[in-house]
């Protein structure tokens, strides 16, 4: 079943059905501690997933279903089923991570906002700096469905930009610069046949048609 993201405090939390079991939004644990919840399809009672000191405010479960990235204090941690959390990065800031795993949830993309996005190969446990900061901030990196870019959005000072780097040849390619109105740029995702797309709703006041645009 494909993920589902939905709105969740600071950014966007990922929601990964699988046939076994749900990751659910963080709640807390009868000691008062925020957690990652995991909700079997068997009728089994919910349990915690995560086993973290402190609250969670932010996390991303990976497409297989063992994994959960999340936040604690500018702490980024990988929690996998059957062992204990692993810490994987101290981020420059509390801004969102915006974590995304790839398809074949090996990889972790994030976000730090003080020097760009980073790339962490989870069995090597060797973050990367694939994007840095310079003239840009970079937020919400999405992996392709082949795991081989991935998509940005970008902020500089003539605008807001769609983005999609290739992971191998750090390239990047940007969308032109589009009107204030137009609220494509941060509604971006990939099709399974590796396009991206984007929608103008009917409410949003925009110079644009309503519609899907790919």
């Amino acid at each position: 079943m494909n993920p589902v993201l939905r709105k969740v405090g600071h950014g966007l939390a990922r929601f990964l059905a699988q046939r076994r079991h749900l990751h659910t939004p963080s709640a807390p644990t009868p000691r008062g501690i925020v957690q990652v919840w995991k909700m079997p399809a068997n009728g089994v009672p919910p349990q915690p997933f995560t086993l973290s000191g402190s609250d969670v405010n932010e996390f991303a479960a990976s497409p297989d279903g063992n994994k959960v990235a999340y936040v604690v204090d500018a702490e980024l941690w990988l929690q996998q089923t059957g062992f204990q959390p692993e810490m994987l990065a101290r981020i420059n800031s509390f801004a969102p991570v915006e974590a995304d795993f790839s398809p074949d949830s090996a990889s972790l993309a994030y976000i730090d906002e003080r020097s760009g996005v980073w790339l962490n190969v989870l069995e090597e446990n060797a973050p990367q700096l694939v994007l840095a900061n310079n003239e840009a901030t970079y937020h919400r990196p999405r992996f392709s469905p082949d795991g081989t870019h991935l998509l940005l959005e970008i902020f500089n000072d003539e605008g807001l930009f769609t983005g999609v780097l290739n992971i191998s040849t750090r390239e990047l390619v940007m969308s032109p610069i589009t009107s204030d109105d137009d609220p494509r740029p941060v509604r971006t995702q990939w099709l399974r046949d590796g396009r991206i797309y984007s929608y103008v709703d009917a409410s949003t006041p925009s110079s644009f048609p309503p519609g899907f645009y790919v």
